[in-house]
């Protein structure tokens, strides 16, 4: 093996590992699915010494500087991604607004753009703060968009269920006839080639042969599917509330 291609490892307190690349920069191979842990954890790397300067697919550049903890890393989400050195409209311009107030852009990774603020700034540029609102504000559509799609495949379960009652009340069964090929005509009020009989797990052992039996099966699982997201990003829009207040305490007494 040659010793050349191996990069040396530095590990820091709280187990982060850097690979000296050998043109003075540092990588460490993460990946943050959560941008206020992110922003955390690239303030975190300031107060060991190592600034950000680049984000890739695989993780993120740092190089030494004794004095990234006097500047503070933030993370934003923005409408319309952007490719390193080709900044869309929207980026391009809030990043000269805040050129002025000391805040100044370090790197983009599709949706999100880096910032870092001297901490010394704090009376003339906001930058942190509105960063946190914007990740407050992406957690909560975000979860809204799976919360609304949990209640409205809910609300055609519910359905579904209402008129598997129905129809099993009144004995109402849907005639499934099996063709020498192995395909499935379906005879439900009006006569169909194809169905989802064709491509659902069968329930009717345990619900019956009716009409809404295979609806009841895809729109049970197309509920549970998104309650964990739900679940999830309701837990991120928290958080991200959470560490807004956090962030407009900082700011403010910093």
């Amino acid at each position: 093996m040659n010793n050349t291609s191996v990069k040396k490892m530095i590990t820091l307190g709280d187990g982060t590992k850097l690979a000296d690349m050998g043109d003075g920069t540092y990588k460490v191979y993460k990946s943050c699915h959560s941008a206020v842990a992110e922003e955390k954890w690239l303030n975190q790397m300031a107060a060991y010494g190592y600034e950000f300067v680049d984000r890739t697919m695989s993780g993120y550049i740092f190089v030494c500087n004794n004095l990234a903890d006097e500047l503070y890393f933030s993370v934003m989400f923005s409408s319309v991604s952007s490719s390193k050195g080709e900044l869309c409209d929207i980026t391009a311009a809030e990043a000269s607004a805040r050129k002025e107030e000391g805040s100044e852009l370090i790197t983009t990774y599709g949706t999100k753009v880096y910032y870092k603020t001297a901490r010394a700034a704090a009376s003339t540029s906001s930058a942190p703060v509105k960063d946190a609102e914007n990740k407050r504000r992406h957690m909560r559509n975000v979860f809204v968009f799976n919360f609304s799609m949990l209640c409205f495949f809910l609300g055609l379960l519910c359905y579904n269920l209402m008129y598997w009652v129905r129809f099993s009340a009144n004995n109402t069964f849907a005639e499934v006839i099996k063709n020498p090929d192995g395909s499935y005509i379906l005879e439900d009020y009006i006569s169909k080639e194809y169905s989802l009989w064709n491509y659902v797990y069968d329930l009717s052992d345990s619900l019956g042969k009716f009409p809404s039996t295979p609806h009841v099966f895809v729109f049970a699982c197309l509920t549970l599917v998104f309650v964990p997201f739900a679940i999830y990003y309701l837990d991120q829009y928290l958080y991200a509330r959470k560490f807004e207040k956090s962030i407009k305490t900082l700011w403010k007494n910093a």
